[in-house]
């Protein structure tokens, strides 16, 4: 997500360069033109308007997750059978340094978010709070974060701990459905 940030604003940073050039050529060759000046201030604050677009739309989608305190495994489990989605479960704890890379990294990637949001119900479970503690028991939770992938019926399909980059995660998400198929 950073790289993309940062060769977003190194294109603006061209494009910018790249126009103020070409207003400098236009103001010699018509200084007493008022015109082209206006001409260049509307067409700089469109550029500027279309970049914070195309930068609102790169950051806005993150995965939709709900939550343990909100909604109990159970009724996850209804839902991803009525849709006939696979349940992907985040099992994290609050103090876990790699579950906040999670959810800064992958978790906030649009193409992941994307994916997630579309394939699968997501659920996200604090392995300290008391209904988390009796998941990481059940599952036998060793290490954060892990992350659990069940069919719609609620059978533990595949599960995975760790740090995870973008692609390789949604690799992974793929394995697991397929996993599902056979």
């Amino acid at each position: 997500m950073a790289i993309l940030s940062f060769q977003l604003l190194n294109f603006s940073r061209k494009c910018f360069t790249i126009f103020e050039k070409q207003k400098m050529s236009y103001r010699k060759y018509n200084s007493t033109n008022k015109f082209s000046s206006m001409f260049f201030l509307k067409t700089k604050i469109i550029f500027l308007l279309l970049f914070m677009l195309a930068f609102s739309q790169i950051q806005g989608q993150q995965m939709n997750f709900l939550k343990m305190q909100e909604i109990s495994f159970e009724d996850v489990l209804k839902i991803a059978k009525a849709e006939n989605k696979m349940v992907f479960m985040d099992v994290y704890a609050v103090w876990c340094g790699p579950c906040k890379i999670m959810d800064k990294t992958t978790f906030s990637d649009s193409l992941v978010a994307q994916k997630f949001n579309t394939e699968f119900i997501a659920y996200k479970v604090n392995a300290e709070d008391v209904p988390g503690r009796a998941i990481v028991q059940k599952y036998m939770v060793n290490a954060y974060p892990t992350y659990l992938f069940f069919s719609p019926d609620g059978e533990l399909v595949n599960r995975l701990e760790g740090v995870f980059p973008p692609k390789l995660f949604m690799d992974e998400a793929d394995y697991t459905k397929g996993l599902l198929k056979k």
